[in-house]
C-alpha cells in the first residue's frame, strides 16, 4: 500500500470542489486544526453511543430478570467483557478497517482494499479468540 492518495476535494480526483457553505464545513475538515475538529465532532457520537449503550443495558436486564435474581447475578459476571467486546467492535477496530477500505477504493486501489478487508477478517478472528 502507497500514501500517494489524491486530497478529497481535488479537481484531480475528478470530483468538483463543493460550493457555497458546504464549500467553507468542507474547507473546514479538510484544512482547519486537527484537535478542534476532532473535539468538534467527537461528543455528538459519544452521546448517542452512551444513549444506546444504556438503553441496550436496560433491556437486557429487565429481559434477563425476568429469569430470577440467579441469572442476574450470572450476567453481572461477564458483563465488563460483554461491553469491552461491543466497544471494540463498535468504534475503533470495524470503524477503522472500513474508513481504509473505503479510502483505497476511492483511490482506485482495489488490490490494497482486497488486502484490508483480508486483514480484518483475520483481526476479527483473532479478537474472536481473545474474548473467548
Amino acid at each position: 500500500m502507497t500514501n500517494e492518495s489524491i486530497p478529497i476535494a481535488s479537481s484531480e480526483a475528478g470530483i468538483p470542489a463543493p460550493q457555497g457553505t458546504a464549500a467553507s464545513r468542507t474547507r473546514g475538515l479538510l484544512h482547519g486544526p486537527i484537535v478542534l475538529t476532532l473535539l468538534r465532532l467527537g461528543p455528538p457520537n459519544i452521546v448517542v453511543n452512551v444513549v444506546l449503550i444504556a438503553v441496550t443495558a436496560s433491556v437486557d436486564a429487565h429481559f434477563i430478570g425476568r429469569f430470577g435474581p440467579n441469572a442476574l447475578a450470572g450476567i453481572s459476571l461477564v458483563f465488563p467483557l460483554i461491553m469491552l467486546m461491543q466497544q471494540v467492535a463498535n468504534s475503533s477496530m470495524g470503524g477503522a478497517i472500513a474508513a481504509a477500505v473505503a479510502r483505497a477504493i476511492g483511490a482506485g486501489r482495489h488490490g490494497d482494499a482486497s488486502a484490508l478487508v483480508i486483514h480484518g477478517v483475520i483481526i476479527a478472528a483473532g479478537m474472536a479468540a481473545i474474548f473467548c
